[in-house]
């Protein structure tokens, strides 16, 4: 029997990020994570095996979290100019990450 942890993914990311509106309302508390980075996140604290992929992506949907298309760019070397890694899409949430107050 498949144990619920909605509630505790729910949880996890209202306590630790607040949603993004856009691209240009991003701060310095901003976080860009793909859905993979994310649950990845969930369970490092929860159950692997009763978490899914779809629960996080809902979730966050739930939440109001946006996922944008970010442009990774291109790396080359320095001395040759060659292409090391070629320029790629990805779409990712942008997460505000929540401080602690002292």
């Amino acid at each position: 029997m498949k144990t619920d942890y909605n509630p505790e993914i729910r949880n996890f990311i209202t306590e630790n990020y607040d949603p993004v509106a856009s691209p240009a309302e991003a701060s310095e508390y901003t976080e860009m994570k793909s859905l993979e980075n994310i649950f990845k996140e969930v369970i490092n604290i929860l159950p692997e095996d009763w978490v899914y992929r779809a629960d996080v992506y809902e979730i966050l949907n739930e939440l109001g979290f946006k996922a944008f298309p970010y442009l990774i760019p291109e790396e080359r070397d320095e001395e040759t100019d060659e292409i090391l890694i070629k320029s790629r899409r990805m779409i990712l949430y942008y997460l505000d990450r929540k401080t602690a107050t002292i």
